[in-house]
């Protein structure tokens, strides 16, 4: 493992830790997500050095599919954040990254790609993993609560095949770097939205640790693109390698994280499922 993939799996799992700690410190999952994509926003236009004025242009031709992709951006975060509070790190980081059989399904109706028995298989462990992660972090939770992982593994999933799908279709436009900026933008100003016209708004709606915590998110949301790219362009030639070595590593990374920093509590069925859930990322991305 490189320096850069130590880094992209380091600051991928440390989202899930962040989004645990607002319940801890009382921060108001909402207002921390939309200050967090301005922040990731600004991060990521000065970083790709885009200018406002040729953001725009993409938004004039391709609206609602950025209006559409900022919708789940903020959406999947929000249910992130809830499991991860609710169900646990490692439940709801095995959810996230389970997600990657959404795409590959949607690919077989959508690109003509085929699907083997191999990875059938893999999807089957897949879905056992979210399940079984899910149910044993939090065995006496509701239904409800148990559920929270599996809305997760449907929304990043829907979130991934929404850039697949865009990318296809506007190979030169959605591929680069405004693509990215406009997701982050867009998810802000719905989130702004969704703050306006809350009927509850004295939940933290003016603190200043909502503020904070949103620009710690929104630049750990950065970093983590950012090495994660590095480290795809590092292993440009096998990036699937990059994949499952990244994807691997947030799993058990943050099935660590779980244990030593919150004391969540592991049986035989959240163990399982993260065997599983290793083991359908190395299936699935070959």
């Amino acid at each position: 493992m490189t320096v850069t993939v130590f880094m992209a799996v380091l600051f991928a799992s440390l989202l899930f830790v962040i989004l645990k700690l607002f319940a801890r410190y009382k921060i108001s999952n909402i207002h921390a997500l939309t200050y967090n994509y301005f922040t990731a926003g600004i991060c990521y236009t000065l970083y790709s050095k885009q200018t406002f004025s040729s953001i725009a242009g993409f938004v004039a031709s391709y609206f609602p599919y950025y209006l559409l992709s900022g919708c789940l951006f903020i959406g999947v975060f929000y249910l992130t954040a809830l499991s991860s509070q609710k169900n646990g790190v490692a439940s709801t980081t095995i959810a996230s990254k389970m997600s990657l059989v959404i795409p590959a399904l949607l690919a077989v109706y959508l690109y003509n790609e085929t699907f083997s028995l191999l990875k059938t298989i893999g999807l089957l462990m897949a879905l056992s993993a979210v399940y079984l992660s899910a149910r044993g972090s939090n065995p006496e939770s509701s239904e409800s609560g148990w559920k929270l992982p599996l809305l997760v593994f449907a929304g990043a999933g829907l979130v991934d095949a929404s850039i697949k799908y865009t990318q296809h279709v506007f190979t030169d436009n959605a591929g680069s770097s405004g693509f990215l900026s406009l997701v982050f933008f867009s998810a802000a100003i719905i989130g702004s939205f969704v703050l306006l016209f809350k009927k509850n708004k004295s939940i933290g709606g003016n603190k200043f640790s909502n503020i904070i915590a949103g620009i710690i998110l929104g630049f750990f949301n950065f970093i983590s693109l950012y090495y994660m790219i590095a480290a795809l362009q590092e292993f440009h030639e096998d990036s699937g390698k990059a994949f499952i070595i990244i994807n691997s590593g947030v799993v058990l990374l943050n099935f660590l994280l779980s244990v030593i920093l919150f004391q969540e509590k592991k049986n035989t069925q959240s163990r399982v499922g993260v065997t599983l859930a290793v083991a359908a990322i190395i299936i699935l991305s070959q």
